[in-house]
C-alpha cells in the first residue's frame, strides 16, 4: 500500500508514520514539503497513492480577535485548504482510494475551549467538505477522524505553551482508531474521546 501522511514530525502524524511503516510511506511535512507554500502543494503528486492522511494542523495564535490576519490565514490553510486541496488533487490522479481528514472534537466545542475561533471554523469547514466529497465521489471512502484533545506538542508548537497532557489521551489511540477505520469497510466518521 502507497499512503502519503501530512504532519509526520511530532504526535499523531509521528504514530501514523509509525503504525504504517510496514508500507511505502511518503511523509508531506517541512522542511521538504513546506505546506504553506503553494509551489510545495502543486509539486506534490500522488498518483498510483491508495491512501491520503491529511494529519497536518495548526492554531497559530489563539488570541482570537486580536490576531493578526497571518496567523489565522495559515491556521485555516493548514487546516482547510490544505487538506482540500491534497483531497482534490488525490481524486483527480486516481480511480479508487481512501482519504482520512483529521479534525477535531474542537469543532463542536463552545468559544471557551481553549482553540481559537479560527481552529474550530477550519475543522467545522472541514468536517462538512469530507462529508460532501464522501457522499458524491463513491470510487473513494473519505473519512473523518474526529480526537478530542491528545497529547501532543500542538499547543507548544501554536505557541500557548499550555500542557494539557493530564487531560489527554495518547496519540497511538488515534492511529490506532485510523487503522481500524481504514480496515473496516463503510466507516466515515469516527470520534475519538479522550
Amino acid at each position: 500500500m502507497k499512503v502519503a501522511i501530512t504532519g509526520t514530525t511530532s504526535g499523531i502524524g509521528k504514530c501514523l508514520a509509525e503504525k504504517f511503516a510496514k508500507h511505502d510511506v511518503v511523509h508531506l511535512n517541512r522542511p521538504v514539503h513546506d505546506l504553506l507554500q503553494d509551489e510545495c502543494l502543486d509539486a506534490i503528486d500522488l498518483v498510483g497513492f491508495d491512501l491520503l492522511i491529511n494529519n497536518a494542523g495548526a492554531d497559530y495564535n489563539r488570541k482570537n480577535f486580536n490576531t493578526h490576519y497571518v496567523d489565522w490565514k495559515a491556521t485555516i490553510k493548514i487546516n482547510l485548504i490544505v487538506p482540500m486541496y491534497l483531497t482534490q488533487k488525490f481524486i483527480q490522479q486516481n480511480t479508487t482510494g481512501i482519504v482520512v481528514n483529521i479534525t477535531s472534537t474542537g469543532s463542536v466545542l463552545t468559544p471557551t475551549t481553549n482553540s481559537s475561533i479560527y481552529y474550530r471554523t477550519s475543522k467545522v469547514a472541514l468536517k462538512h467538505y469530507t462529508n460532501e466529497v464522501n457522499q458524491t465521489h463513491s470510487n473513494f471512502r473519505i473519512i473523518d477522524i474526529e480526537p478530542g484533545k491528545t497529547q501532543t506538542n500542538f499547543t507548544q508548537n501554536a505557541g500557548s505553551g499550555v500542557d494539557y497532557s493530564d487531560r489527554s489521551m495518547a496519540p497511538e489511540y488515534v492511529a490506532d482508531a485510523v487503522e481500524y477505520a481504514i480496515n473496516t469497510p463503510h466507516i466515515t466518521h469516527m470520534c475519538v474521546k479522550n
